[in-house]
């Protein structure tokens, strides 16, 4: 949608414009797709303690 306004015409801001009317137009939001649903991965078992360590770094984010 923005490739095609793009070469009608152009404006500052016109990209965010764009996407709000997107996002507020009730056909718009029937008619797109799902997004694909994450795969599932199954983790091995840990044989021993500590041997698998998982971290949150979106929470960790601008912290020192």
């Amino acid at each position: 949608m923005k490739a095609l306004a793009r070469n009608y015409l152009w404006y500052p801001g016109l990209d965010k414009d764009l996407e709000t009317a997107a996002k507020e137009c009730d056909v718009c939001s029937s008619l797109r797709k799902d997004p694909a649903p994450a795969p599932f991965i199954q983790w091995t078992f840990p044989s021993r303690i500590w041997e698998h360590v998982h971290i949150d770094f979106a929470s960790l984010a601008g912290k020192e």
